[in-house]
């Protein structure tokens, strides 16, 4: 019925001299774009082809020492290096989940131009969740312990007060903790990207925007940081960051009318690479008394 009554409707345009959208579209003078679309091939982002060159590399180099051919994928070469990966070069599941196993088969399918095997697909799946049902496979893996709230409430109030990086230190672990951030992250958030700072009544919310991920160095993404009670000081990021700008900028937070800034608005706010602020953490975890061998700065990343 529907399409009869959408047939209908065409014929009256047309008896009416009407044109439609679809008319338009299928103009003589557009014939050339339509016929582009048949041909056109999906875009990744330069983040997803970087994981791919990435995953390439690794892949090559196993099927060259281990003589096989990479390209069609054979399901034993396969489950062999993904095996490699995690058992002998402690990759974690995860991450061989999330990029390798995907990047291999997007990589598969460009070459080839035709989908990945049903079978192939499932197979190379159950690969990766036999892994995970392994239960020896933690100790067999690199897997860092997560640092929870109460862990770096004990961190702040370890770190000594005549620490001259005291400030800095406290705002860097405490913004990673509240949102997830990366070293690579935190090591490139610029005074400019403190976008807004909003206040009212007692309390000071803190808009900052981060630029760069993990592959990624256009992220543009916009997080909320709100400070805490008197009480809870140690886990409040925007009084730490308030402190550690006003020592290192003279500017201060909650005083200055207008944000981003324009002077000084390109410099780091960590001005730390991203090895440094895991040494940083190593150190300050030992002195706290955790052990720092199964800590990392992922560990911040726990609740994401």
């Amino acid at each position: 019925m529907s399409d009869e009554y959408g047939k209908q409707n065409l014929r009256l345009d047309k008896e009416r001299n009407r044109q439609t959208l679809m008319d338009v579209g299928l103009a003589n003078e557009k014939k050339q774009n339509i016929a582009e679309h048949f041909l056109h091939q999906r875009k990744y982002e330069q983040s997803t082809l970087h994981k791919h060159a990435w995953v390439l590399q690794l892949y090559d180099y196993f099927a060259e020492d281990m003589d096989f051919k990479p390209f069609p994928m054979m399901l034993e070469c396969v489950r062999g290096f993904i095996r490699f990966l995690a058992y002998d070069c402690r990759y974690c599941v995860g991450s061989i989940y999330a990029v390798v196993l995907p990047s291999l088969k997007r990589i598969q399918v460009k070459m080839f131009n035709k989908p990945i095997d049903v079978q192939l697909n499932t197979e190379l799946n159950l690969i990766v969740n036999e892994m995970r049902w392994d239960k020896s496979f933690k100790q067999k893996c690199d897997v860092k312990e997560p640092l929870m709230t109460f862990d770096v409430k004990f961190l702040v109030h370890s770190i000594p007060n005549y620490f001259m990086s005291k400030d800095e230190e406290c705002s860097l672990f405490l913004f990673a903790l509240h949102t997830g951030a990366r070293a690579i992250t935190c090591g490139n958030v610029r005074l400019c990207d403190i976008r807004q700072v909003k206040k009212e009544d007692d309390s000071v919310n803190l808009k900052i925007r981060l630029m760069r991920n993990k592959g990624n160095d256009k992220w543009n993404h916009i997080f909320l940081l709100e400070n805490q009670t008197e009480e809870n000081r140690s886990l409040d990021a925007v009084y730490w960051m308030r402190q550690h700008i006003l020592l290192k900028f003279g500017e201060d937070l909650f005083l200055k009318e207008e944000w981003p800034l324009k002077e000084k608005s390109e410099e780091l706010i960590w001005s730390w690479s991203s090895e440094t602020m895991r040494t940083r953490l190593m150190k300050r975890l030992e002195l706290a008394g955790f052990p720092p061998e199964n800590f990392g700065f992922h560990s911040f990343r726990s609740g994401f």
